[in-house]
This record gives structure tokens, sequence and C-alpha cells, in this order.
């Protein structure tokens, strides 16, 4: 709350708009980790979809840059210490074996992936994933790019809790524990 008095006071940026970002981030940022009690049997985790609405021009892109920014510092910091435990103990690998291990560090958000790729990097992250697109429109396009529907199938079992497996005869089967 203190933060986003902060952002009010002495900024030009839309309160309303760095709070949904934030609201999303926590929100990936527990993921998996933690999963509500709804009835005795039922448990769901903590899957959120949030989307900034507003016309053109009113400070979604701005407000959303802070946040952002914090992810991708983070991101970084974990890629790195990925890459330092990952490669410790190879010495004999080329620059194409060591770039497919670094495209496996965790990740906290994705912007315009395939769900393919997403699946992926979905496996491999400890939490959950931050889905970030500048443009609702970009995300709406996406549902039926490559496949007709499909992305949008996928979108819909990743809101399901449970595990969950793609398969692609390319890249071979996926599981994803959400």
């Amino acid at each position: 709350a203190a933060y986003l008095r902060e952002i009010e006071e002495n900024s030009d940026l839309i309160v309303d708009y760095v709070a949904s970002g934030l609201f999303a981030l926590v929100a990936a940022s527990i993921g998996k980790t933690f999963s509500l009690k709804v009835t005795r049997e039922r448990f769901e985790p903590l899957i959120v979809w949030s989307i900034m609405l507003g016309p053109p021009g009113t400070g979604k892109t701005p407000s959303a840059a802070p946040i952002k920014s914090a992810v991708f510092s983070k991101e970084r910091e974990l890629g790195e210490a990925f890459a330092k435990h990952a490669l410790a103990s190879r010495t004999d690998e080329t620059d194409e074996e060591i770039a497919a291990i670094l495209a496996k560090a965790p990740r906290y958000m994705v912007q315009n992936a395939t769900i393919e790729a997403l699946s992926e990097i979905e496996s491999v992250s400890p939490y959950g994933l931050l889905l970030e697109y500048d443009e609702l429109s970009g995300l709406v396009e996406n549902l039926s790019r490559y496949s007709a529907g499909n992305d949008l199938h996928y979108y819909l079992e990743a809101w399901q809790p449970g595990p969950y497996r793609t398969d692609r005869i390319a890249r071979g089967a996926t599981i994803i524990d959400n």
C-alpha cells in the first residue's frame, strides 16, 4: 500500500494500473507453491488472469514498466545463478550445448511465445509464470496463429489445477506440474 501511495503522489502513473500489475506479479510469484482449499477435497492453485483495459494513451504501458523492469532484473539474477550452478562441472560443451542448457533456466515472465515454447518454460519454472502482452490483441491473435484454435485449448488447460502434458513430434513430451 505504501508503494502505491508513493506512486500516486510522486509520478504520473495510474495507480490502478500499477496495482493491477502488482497483483498479477504476486500471483505469478506464488503460483504453484500455494493452493486454496475450496472445499474439503478440492484445492485450487493461485492462477490469476489479469487484464489492464483502458483507452489508448491512458498510461497502461508506462504503468507496467516498473513491474516489468523489476521482473527482468530478478530473472537476470535467477539466470546467472542457474548458469553458474548448471555449468559448474561442465567443461566440454559446445556453444550450442551451453545455449540449450541455459534455455532451461527458470523464468518469471514470458512475452510473445508459442504454446510449445511456453510449455517448456512453464515446466522448469518453480513458481508461476507471468505471460505479458502489451496489447490484448496480440494474445487474441495468437490464439489461432498456428493451429486454428489449439492455443485457446492450451490456455484453458493451463487454468485447470493438476499436471498436464503437451506432446509434439519435434520436441517430444513436456509435463507441466500445475
